[in-house]
Parts: structure tokens; C-alpha cells; sequence
């Protein structure tokens, strides 16, 4: 596959969001969607970030800080040549 991971996402405003610091729900296995009243408003900015990426057909693998320990610390974003359908998690 062809993959990028992201650590740290910059806004158009010049506020830096470090995924290993700032993303706060972890939960195995809860989906990185839907809503989260309590989170902050920069939190809820990058997950639906995160969860737009998969929904223009961008990408096909989405793996989050909900996945496991190996991406606690970033956003993996992957394309796989001839895969049909969606990996989100």
C-alpha cells in the first residue's frame, strides 16, 4: 500500500495539533466518528479531518489512536491499489 502517518496537523490559523499529545479518546476498538461533547473544539476539528479523509474515497485504510499501541502517536492514511471498500478505524 502507499501510506502516509501523521504526527502533527497545522491550521490554517497556525495552531499545531500533535497527535501523541493532544488526541484524547484512545478507546480500543470506539470508532473515531460521531459526536464527543466533551472534547475540545480542536479535537473535534481533526477527527472529522481525519474522518472527511475516508469519506471522498482519499483513502481506503484510516487507522487512528483507537486502533492500537503502534499508532498511538499518529494517523495512518493509506491508499491499497485495487482494494474496494473502507478500513476505518
Amino acid at each position: 500500500g502507499r501510506a502516509i502517518d501523521v504526527a502533527h496537523f497545522e491550521l490554517e490559523d497556525g495552531t499545531d495539533f500533535d497527535v501523541g499529545r493532544d488526541w484524547v479518546d484512545r478507546t480500543r476498538g470506539a470508532s473515531p466518528g460521531g459526536e464527543r461533547p466533551d472534547e475540545s473544539a480542536l479535537m473535534t476539528t481533526v477527527r472529522r479531518l481525519v474522518c472527511a479523509s475516508s469519506d471522498g474515497a482519499m483513502f481506503n485504510v484510516v487507522l487512528t489512536p483507537h486502533y492500537d499501541d503502534d499508532h498511538q502517536n499518529h494517523v495512518h492514511l493509506e491508499v491499497r491499489p485495487g482494494m474496494t471498500g473502507l478500513v476505518l478505524h
